[in-house]
């Protein structure tokens, strides 16, 4: 998901959400989507659990300990896979586009700025599917919006776009 944090003035937000500022064009918050499961997943996942187990039982009564060793290993190996992904934080980015600057931080603390007069946004992908958004400028190329989805990366790639194109002294946000 993503959050337009300021606009430009010529692209006002919608009702109730504000002014923004003039001096900041463009604030973006990129972040992971991570959907809770819902109760029907969580049974379906249960179901599958105990039906994994009672197909167990038959060849432990046979003697061949491997088989519900294996499903008990499996279970618990995803298990606690799951609930590590859950205790992290989601992946974020912030791209800033301040006066002529252009600035991109991650969730990891890397920050970078390149100007924006200079900077482009190029795409990679063969197929839709496998869309990539980089930053370049100078030599120095960003990937951004590596924490969306498909969707969201096109979404954004027109914002990017418009607001480079006014930044450099191109038409305005449309």
């Amino acid at each position: 998901m993503y959050t337009i944090l300021r606009r430009s003035p010529e692209r006002p937000a919608p009702h109730g959400h504000g002014a923004m500022a003039a001096s900041a064009p463009l604030i973006l918050h990129m972040q992971e989507n991570r959907s809770t499961l819902s109760n029907e997943a969580r049974s379906a996942v249960t179901a599958l659990a105990l039906s994994l187990i009672a197909g167990t039982i038959v060849p432990a009564f046979e003697g061949l300990l491997f088989v519900p060793i294996a499903a008990l290993g499996g279970l618990g190996v995803l298990t606690f896979a799951l609930e590590r992904h859950a205790r992290t934080a989601p992946a974020s980015e912030t791209l800033e586009l301040v006066g002529d600057l252009v600035r991109h931080r991650d969730s990891t603390g890397r920050a970078i700025g390149i100007p924006a007069r200079r900077a482009q946004l190029a795409t990679l992908g063969r197929a839709e599917a496998d869309l990539r958004l980089f930053l370049e400028a100078q030599g120095t190329r960003i990937e951004v919006a590596r924490c969306l989805g498909q969707h969201e990366r096109r979404e954004v790639a027109v914002l990017v776009r418009d607001a480079l194109s006014a930044a450099s002294g191109g038409a305005a946000w449309s």
